[in-house]
């Protein structure tokens, strides 16, 4: 994906390529990866959306830390050595890519919304937002990934939709500001915010 010159992109659903685990247990749809031609050993930073079929372990990223949300399915089981987290729809869990995680998957098959943050080179945060929202868009990365309904996003004087599946990406510089408006087109929508501060 090459990015454009300006600070915005619409990343539809459909476009999304799906790639078979090696394990065969699910598939991942990567969103975005940062620098542009990286791969899942060098980034910055990469989202994606991961269909989980049945239980296993996880990938292990050494310094790197991941952010996960269940998008749909009951729930799934994040078994460590030393603790134990259910993830629920749209709670969003956080912890060190280099520890040895085993998921099962207690009511059957997930999706999940993943980040993953390079720790040395970004900070990042994941939230559902499920009410309209206005507010200063944060100076850095902002990816506004709509996982039910579909939502208008107001960005200064521009308006854009986003359907079920769709991703908007914005880098706002430092030295700009502008507001942020997110208005849900029906009832029970959910929108997956993500905010990533670059530290170099």
């Amino acid at each position: 994906m090459v990015l454009p010159t300006q600070h915005l992109l619409l990343i539809p659903g459909r476009s999304l390529h799906s790639s078979p685990w090696k394990n065969g247990g699910g598939s991942t749809r990567e969103i975005m990866i940062y620098p542009e031609q990286s791969d899942v050993q060098h980034f910055d930073w990469r989202v994606s959306i991961a269909a989980v079929e049945q239980e296993g372990n996880f990938s292990q990223f050494p310094d790197v830390d991941r952010h996960i949300m269940l998008l749909s399915g009951t729930s799934m089981v994040l078994h460590s050595d030393t603790t134990q987290h259910t993830l629920l729809p749209y709670q969003p869990y956080s912890f060190p890519g280099e520890a040895s995680i085993y998921a099962t998957l207690p009511h059957g098959s997930t999706t999940d919304f993943n980040l993953m943050v390079r720790r040395d080179r970004a900070q990042g945060t994941l939230q559902a937002w499920t009410e309209p929202y206005s507010g200063l868009l944060e100076a850095g990365h902002t990816l506004l990934h709509c996982a039910v309904g579909a939502h208008e996003i107001i960005l200064g004087h521009a308006s854009h939709r986003l359907e079920a599946g769709d991703t908007l990406w914005i880098r706002q510089p430092h030295e700009h500001q502008q507001v942020l408006k997110v208005q849900p087109q029906s009832t029970g929508n959910c929108l997956v915010y993500t905010h990533i501060h670059s530290l170099t």
